[in-house]
């Protein structure tokens, strides 16, 4: 008995210390993340001629991006949990993945790779259209 009396706490002590590790985690990479997102939608939006809230996830400040990113990943956690029977391994995998994705795109390659697809595929001046698209990843960092 007096066994799990010590035993119980150190379990509980350990348990949060991990959700606390995780969360920390979580909250440092989106932090990171959202110094670049936010300075960078502006280019985006000069990029694009868009004027005001365009209503595509742009946010007033680090903090508010902070939130919202926060939470998306909760819930699409929350989802894929629900969808994949609770399999955690499979959800950290989608959620490394994700993290993977939008932090290569706040990257100079990866944003002149991304925009570059999407917008010069078509272009009737690839040349000039890829200058653009260079000019506005130009002040991104090589590596995230």
């Amino acid at each position: 008995m007096k066994k799990a009396k010590f035993i119980m706490p150190l379990v509980l002590l350990v348990s949060l210390v991990l959700v606390g590790a995780f969360c920390n985690n979580t909250k440092s990479f989106y932090k990171k993340l959202c110094k670049r997102a936010v300075p960078f939608q502006e280019k985006l939006q000069d990029f694009y001629d868009i004027e005001g809230d365009s209503g595509l996830g742009y946010y007033d400040d680090v903090d508010e991006c902070l939130e919202k990113s926060m939470e998306m990943e909760e819930d699409m956690y929350t989802s894929c949990m629900k969808e994949n029977d609770e399999d955690r391994e499979e959800c950290d995998e989608i959620i490394e993945e994700y993290r993977d994705t939008v932090s290569e795109m706040l990257t100079k390659d990866g944003c002149e790779d991304f925009y570059k697809g999407l917008q010069c595929g078509y272009a009737s001046n690839k040349d000039e259209c890829e200058e653009e698209v260079e000019g506005l990843c130009e002040d991104l960092p090589k590596n995230f």
